[in-house]
């Protein structure tokens, strides 16, 4: 999973997590990797924070489509 902005098109798994179950579909999300964190890609899971710099947290990979 590489670093940069991506749409949010949630997969059932992303609709009922916590952090991201109020996030609406299509929203833009920047793919981030906080220092110390496991990469992005690992078990399906990816960092993320709005374009606005709020932190979201992991969403998985099959949600987000590369712009």
């Amino acid at each position: 999973m590489r670093k940069g902005i991506y749409i949010f098109q949630p997969v059932a798994f992303d609709r009922y997590q916590k952090n991201t179950q109020n996030l609406p579909e299509g929203t833009r999300l920047r793919v981030i990797q906080p220092r110390g964190c496991p990469k992005n890609g690992t078990m399906g899971m990816a960092y993320t924070e709005t374009l606005d710099g709020r932190f979201v947290g992991l969403v998985c990979v099959n949600s987000l489509q590369r712009i």
